[in-house]
């Protein structure tokens, strides 16, 4: 019985060790007095679980025994439990790989790699998938591992995972196939690929409308209104967020309308309309506290941390930068860690840190080159361009600049023209020195 009961790392119903002892005699009487010498341990709840110190081992037929074992935990801790402990779960999962059990280890980790992703837990869920994966493929542990792969700026594999989470994703199971396609465009918005973005966010969308999954289209508008933003058409990105948030408040979406409230502050900020950036800006802040959504936090630091600067209150902004890059490095979210290293760089350059403020932009750089955000990359180039030409080194500076310009204009961003009209300048000073 303490042999078979070995199985179990965590302390279990009476009910579970009874069923991997099924084919033992007497095994109540055996229960009890294994109890009574100390033999099992008791929790508070009567859980039992055998202690690790005694000299016993796991029978030979493990695979059967982890089979035994985990299914009896997936009804007792999931099918039939009023609360889902994260650790029960995992030790579900666990027994359940190890007993090949495919059906539940893949139901436990889609749903677990879920919740860790909204945590931004996301090393954690692209163990968790991986592992599983190992035993068997489903299109929804693929989903969830190019999610959180993506964050951890892996885009080539994410974008692998994409493709193949769509491929296998069954027809009628519309609603995740909306979901991996919107993913999959959010992928390519950030790599510059803004048609074949749009093109993925409208196939989304027309499904959530089809299927009346009103989140889902919540969602999509919200990013095609980032696209929008991101190309400088802010009357059509502001109408998109808020048909967005007129979704997300009634449904109770809070992630999205967090998403969605940070987006509007940037809008906002960049129309210098401060004060009321301040207020979408905190409002999402609250929010991203209260759900624990880490990178949201992070995100929305960055952007005080603008505002501060450009306000001219570097120190609060220094503090708030750094603030936002200790949560993108705790989570791996090193995207956004560019974006952040980036910001510092402008603050180091215009207090005169020239040296700093090189090193931090060539940090930002090899980051966002590592990842392919090409928008990143324009934007830091253009920032070491602007150095090159204080200092006097206008050859480097082109090398900065027009590389920078050819990114800006592929994407249709509407900074392109301020680069273009800096390129000529510099060629002006070259042909004239």
């Amino acid at each position: 019985m303490l042999s078979r009961g070995l199985v179990f790392e965590l302390p279990v119903p009476r009910e579970a060790l009874a069923t991997v002892c099924e084919n033992i005699a007497n095994l109540e009487h055996y229960i009890s007095r294994a109890v009574a010498l100390g033999l099992l341990e008791v929790s508070h709840d009567q859980a039992l679980r055998v202690p690790r110190i005694l000299p016993v081992q796991l029978p030979k037929d493990g695979e059967v025994l982890h089979k035994q074992a985990a299914e009896v935990l997936y009804r007792l801790w999931w099918e039939e439990a009023e609360t889902r402990i994260e650790e029960q779960q995992l030790e579900i999962h666990r027994l359940a790989l190890l007993g090949k059990v495919d059906k539940i280890a893949l139901e436990i980790a889609g749903k677990l790699a879920s919740y860790w992703k909204s945590q931004s837990r996301f090393r954690e869920a692209v163990q968790l998938c991986k592992s599983t994966l190992e035993i068997a493929e489903d299109y929804l542990v693929l989903h969830q591992l190019a999610r959180s792969e993506q964050a951890l700026g892996e885009v080539s594999k994410a974008q692998d995972h994409y493709q193949k989470a769509l491929d296998q994703c069954p027809a009628k199971d519309e609603k995740e196939k909306a979901a991996i396609i919107h993913n999959f465009g959010y992928l390519k918005a950030d790599r510059g690929e803004i048609e074949a973005a749009i093109a993925l966010y409208q196939q989304s969308l027309a499904i959530t409308e089809q299927i009346g999954d009103v989140q889902g289209k919540a969602t999509t508008l919200h990013e095609m209104g980032r696209l929008k933003a991101n190309r400088g058409e802010i009357e059509e990105a502001t109408a998109l967020y808020e048909q967005s948030l007129a979704i997300t408040e009634p449904i109770g979406d809070v992630e999205t309308k967090a998403a969605t409230l940070h987006n509007l502050g940037s809008l906002k900020a960049d129309r210098g309309e401060i004060k009321e950036a301040l207020i979408f800006y905190k409002q999402s802040l609250v929010i991203t506290e209260q759900i624990g959504n880490v990178q949201g936090q992070a995100a929305t630091l960055h952007q005080l941390g603008i505002l501060k600067a450009n306000s001219g209150e570097i120190k609060e902004a220094i503090a708030l930068y750094e603030r936002s890059l200790a949560l993108k490095e705790q989570i791996g979210d090193i995207g956004g860690q560019a974006v952040t290293l980036q910001q510092l760089g402008i603050l180091k350059a215009n207090s005169g840190e020239i040296k700093e403020a090189i090193a931090l932009y060539k940090q930002s750089f090899a980051i966002t080159e590592q990842i392919g955000d090409v928008q990143g990359q324009a934007m830091t180039l253009w920032c070491l361009g602007h150095i090159a030409e204080q200092q006097g080194d206008y050859n480097q500076a082109l090398d900065y600049l027009q590389p920078a310009l050819e990114i800006l204009q592929r994407i249709q961003s509407p900074d392109a023209e301020k680069v273009r009209q800096m390129v000529a300048r510099v060629q002006g000073l070259i042909r004239n020195s």
